[in-house]
């Protein structure tokens, strides 16, 4: 992750440079036109549990362009928005779920019948 260090060491992520694996890159596209930059981040090296991949159509090289993007991602994460699931759920998780009512039943129309307003 040479070529992006510089962008996770002044990042801030919960995760030091050291420890968070990465691997930039760029695709060609049409003549005339910039390469898609993208990057591909984990962290932390010793037992992973977030994965980040970006890529931006057009942007030039990955890592001047997209590693500063997983690099905001993993500084929220780092702020833990979203904790680990739960499998299996909690109990009280479960009792608090209300069941998602069946669609409504399609109505039988004859030939050249129409639909009245709000009839489905």
């Amino acid at each position: 992750m040479a070529v992006a260090y510089a962008t996770f060491a002044n990042g801030g992520t919960r995760y030091a440079p050291e420890v968070v694996a990465g691997e930039a890159g760029t695709a060609d596209t049409a003549p005339g036109k910039e390469p898609t930059g993208w990057f591909v981040g984990f962290g932390p090296v010793s037992g992973p549990q977030d994965v980040v991949a970006w890529a931006i159509d057009q942007a030039g090289y990955g890592a001047g362009t997209c590693a500063p993007v997983v690099n905001a991602i993993f500084d929220d994460l780092a702020k833990d928005l979203v904790g680990p699931p739960a499998v299996p759920p909690d109990p009280a998780v479960v009792a608090s779920t209300a069941p998602v009512p069946p669609p409504p039943s399609p109505t039988q129309l004859t030939i050249g019948q129409a639909l009245a307003p709000g009839q489905t």
